[in-house]
């Protein structure tokens, strides 16, 4: 800036001559770095022009060289935001009846964190696991501020929390979650989201005890609130794993205790476990039907019994004895109980032999090849037929 001096005396001719004087710039201001989306406060320094007066202030905000546009202001203070980040160039402009100068500087800006994370939505009781994905902006993160219901009442905070886990509890509902992030140059901004705490299954179901070589039913009573079962993992505790749509159906290969084991999963794979039923496979009664022989004779019976360990017999002939007297070839089956209601069975057939030579016959028939002399009625004696023949 160049300031015109006139040095003039009334006394005598004088000659006028232009002085030049060169001197430092005396107007300067004060702004502060700030972050975007916040406001910058310029303030006008006039230490070095406090010799004048009626002092006007002119700022240009949008670095166009004028100060009459639209964005610029005026006055000694001023507190502007700006619409972007980085050094930006901004001029003030001092005037007076003696004085005119101007002064242009830089100023920072500093660009926000951009704010984001992850998160899986849990199933109830389950840890939620939040990661951060944001990055510093104009500068480094220096700290994580979790807020897990955005009310400020449950946070957790730190330079290092850049990944943190919660327990929502049992309670299956959906959530807002704030994350605030903040770097070196104390720049901070936030994001919300929601996460989802899904239910989870009440697994359960009902059996019926069954006798050994029966099919076993086991039916899914497993519950879950807005959801769906989506399948069920049966173990049997016979070393067989089975996954169902819901219900199963098992045939063991022993009798005995058997504890299982159901897995309810639902559609979000939130899954529950009712561990170690105790289900009991009865065993069948022991049944042997003995006969001496199953070829029949006019005239002749044969004795049937039944062998094993039971606790009810009943045979198709209607008698409930363990040995029956038959006097005529057919079909005879019988039936035993056991205390658990388990049966097993076991039939003959009994036919007639009709192998035995016509009354004319020569030859002598013995009624059985076996004598069995024990008075029950059965082989007791030796019986030669056709003896007539030899008269």
């Amino acid at each position: 800036m160049k300031k015109k001096l006139i040095l003039a005396n009334t006394c005598f001719l004088y000659a006028i001559f232009l002085i030049q004087l060169s001197y430092a710039q005396q107007v300067d201001f004060f702004a502060d770095s700030v972050c975007f989306g916040d406001y910058t406060r310029l303030e006008a320094d006039t230490s070095g022009i406090s010799q004048y007066t009626n002092l006007a202030f002119s700022w240009d905000l949008d670095n166009d060289g004028s100060y009459d546009g639209i964005d610029d202001k005026t006055g000694r203070v001023i507190n502007y935001m700006f619409d972007e980040t980085g050094y930006l160039n901004v001029g003030l402009r001092v005037s007076s009846d003696e004085l005119t100068d101007e002064v242009v500087k830089r100023i920072r800006v500093y660009p926000n964190p951009e704010v984001n994370f992850t998160v899986d939505d849990p199933c109830a009781g389950e840890m939620a696991q939040f990661t951060s994905t944001s990055t510093g902006g104009g500068g480094s993160i220096v700290n994580y501020y979790w807020d897990f219901y955005n009310n400020t009442i449950s946070v957790q905070q730190g330079a290092n929390l850049s990944s943190v886990t919660y327990n929502y509890g049992s309670e299956a509902a959906t959530y807002t979650v704030r994350l605030t992030v903040k770097n070196d140059k104390n720049c901070s901004a936030y994001t919300l989201k929601t996460v989802s705490v899904n239910p989870r299954p009440v697994a359960n179901f009902t059996y019926e005890n069954t006798c050994f070589n029966d099919t076993i039913l086991f039916t899914n009573t497993s519950t879950i609130q807005n959801d769906n079962i989506n399948h069920c993992i049966w173990q049997y505790g016979d070393k067989i794993i089975e996954t169902t749509s819901g219900d199963a159906s098992h045939r063991y290969k022993l009798y005995g205790n058997f504890y299982v084991t159901m897995i309810a999963v639902s559609d979000n794979n939130c899954n529950d476990t009712i561990k170690d039923v105790t289900v009991l496979i009865h065993p069948t009664p022991v049944l042997e039907l003995k006969y001496n022989d199953n070829l029949w004779r006019e005239g002749e019976t044969i004795k049937l019994e039944a062998e094993g360990i039971f606790d009810e017999i009943s045979w198709t002939t209607g008698e409930v004895t363990n040995s029956i007297i038959i006097d005529t070839a057919g079909t005879y089956s019988v039936e035993v109980f056991n205390s658990f209601g388990c049966d097993n069975s076991a039939s003959v057939t009994i036919i007639e032999d009709t192998s035995a030579l016509p009354i004319d016959s020569a030859q002598i028939r013995i009624r059985s090849k076996i004598l069995t002399p024990n008075g029950d009625g059965v082989n007791d004696h030796f019986e030669v037929r056709n003896l007539n023949q030899y008269e």
